[in-house]
């Protein structure tokens, strides 16, 4: 099933705390997806690797769609998202992952609950 892989999980790869298989097992089966926002907060992000093979890598990867802002904003004051440990970016992966019927896979224990609180599924290790 096609995941869309927070930065969380990326993070945790550089830093060898997750087991790879999976990730890699994914990425093989060209299920693994990846999202402009999650691009965007690993380049701010403090990571000791190669900067170049990654982000030309992650390139390689199908990228979610980006939603409309006001569609976000929409969804948060709809659904009432707001007081619940989750950031705008979190809430833009969660509408993509929909979008696309993919799951998502997120180290983030707010993001993760609040996208089975929307039914959307989640990649439980």
């Amino acid at each position: 099933m096609r995941t869309l892989i927070d930065s969380s999980v990326w993070i945790a790869y550089f830093r060898k705390t997750i087991d790879s298989t999976i990730l890699n097992e994914l990425i093989a089966n060209d299920e693994a997806l990846t999202h402009i926002l999650v691009e965007a907060e690993l380049r701010a992000g403090n990571l000791s690797i190669d900067r170049e093979d990654f982000f030309s890598a992650l390139h390689c990867l199908n990228y979610a769609p980006m939603i409309a802002f006001d569609e976000v904003f929409q969804f948060i004051e709809g659904k009432k998202l707001f007081a619940k440990g989750v950031s705008f970016v979190d809430v833009m992966l969660i509408m993509s992952a929909l979008t696309v019927g993919a799951r998502i896979w997120s180290l983030d224990k707010n993001l993760v609950q609040l996208a089975n609180e929307l039914q959307l599924a989640t990649l439980k290790l």
